[in-house]
């Protein structure tokens, strides 16, 4: 099996942490596997990075090739639908793709370095890691941040966060002002995890949008009062299709626990009370930072159990060979996309405020 990667955008974050990785599909018996290279005829398979996918071209040049997307984009409806297969990175964008094309491959998007826990110790200051877009840094206000700001009643407290500053621009360090909390903002690059990660205690992954407060947040979005049995204290989430536990394996990978927001593909990854925590309020936040800062030992045990739950689930070697065999198992065939619309139309606004839902079944069951 003849494999082409390729992409104009090289130096793209996405780029740049998955060529390493698919570049291993080589060591897999019988795959040979090209970089860069735009002569779609003399392959079998062309993975495209999501910024750049030309699955016309392949079809025009070679129309017994396979065209998968890697990464994909929301905006690329029409590139989605035309490959033959996608590659996503997780659980949300999988969702997201069903309806465009069914042939869906999650592999986990992340650097790879080694699965080595390190010795966890008590130190004077603890420091908090953040790894990823500057977004996610932004959407940490404010729950994450008034948990932090809490902490550091208690504990002095670095934030080392690594994004791409040189693109994207410095995080607002006054969002910490009269907080014991110490912002380190540090550059993203390809080698930058040996230097920063080996002395990091807990590992932080915010992935939601914030929302207001339930009752203010679920106001506009209840027209339906008791049809569904709602109530101001539902849990309102919001976050993007492409969420994605990626950055929770870099910090796996050296055995450092970690907090995360809880979004689907977070909580496939972090078993809460096992390898970590998941929370979405700042009192849930605060909970799970205490109990990791108050404890070297308990740092060391999740630590430990999410390098090792990782590494079983998730390397890099167990995801090409599950590759390679979902691309081999794929029908020549189109993918048909699927239109599947709900219809909303049996329910109006404010019907419901006389008989909720579960009462109305009730009485149909007696009657």
């Amino acid at each position: 099996m003849r494999i082409l990667f390729t992409s104009d955008q090289r130096s793209a974050p996405s780029t740049a942490i998955n060529l390493p990785n698919f570049r291993r599909l080589s060591e897999i018996e019988g795959v040979a596997f090209t970089a860069f290279e735009r002569d779609y005829e003399n392959y079998d398979v062309i993975l495209f990075m999501g910024y750049d996918p030309d699955v016309a071209g392949v079809r025009s040049a070679n129309p017994g090739a396979l065209a998968g997307i890697i990464d994909p984009r929301a905006r690329d409806e029409t590139q989605v639908a035309m490959a033959d297969f996608v590659i996503v990175n997780g659980l949300e964008m999988q969702d997201w793709c069903a309806a465009h094309n069914p042939n869906i491959f999650t592999y986990p998007i992340y650097p790879f370095f080694h699965w080595e826990p390190i010795r966890h110790t008590a130190k004077e200051t603890l420091t908090i890691g953040y790894h990823g877009n500057k977004i996610h840094l932004q959407t940490m206000f404010p729950h994450v941040i008034a948990a932090l700001k809490k902490l550091s009643e208690t504990h002095k407290i670095e934030l080392r966060a690594i994004y791409n500053i040189a693109q994207l621009g410095a995080f607002d360090p006054s969002l910490f002002d009269d907080a014991g909390v110490t912002l380190t903002s540090v550059q993203w690059s390809e080698t930058v995890y040996e230097k920063h990660l080996p002395d990091m205690d807990i590992g932080i992954a915010p992935n939601l949008i914030p929302v207001p407060p339930s009752k203010e947040g679920m106001a506009p979005l209840s027209p339906y009062s008791r049809w569904y049995d709602e109530h101001p204290s539902d849990c309102l989430l919001r976050c993007k299709k492409n969420s994605n536990a990626g950055r929770v394996f870099v910090f796996a990978q050296y055995g450092i626990p970690v907090v995360a927001d809880f979004t689907p593909s977070m909580g496939q990854v972090i078993r809460d009370g096992r390898n970590g925590f998941l929370a979405e309020s700042a009192e849930g936040w605060h909970r799970a930072l205490k109990r990791l800062a108050d404890s070297r030992q308990l740092r060391q045990r999740m630590g430990e159990r999410l390098c090792a739950d990782c590494r079983q689930d998730y390397s890099i070697e167990a995801l090409n060979v599950s590759l390679i065999d979902f691309i081999r198992g794929l029908d020549r065939k189109p993918p048909e996309p699927l239109d599947i619309q709900p219809d909303w139309s049996g329910i109006k606004a404010g019907q419901s405020k006389k008989r909720s839902l579960s009462t109305r079944i009730k009485r149909r069951t007696q009657g």
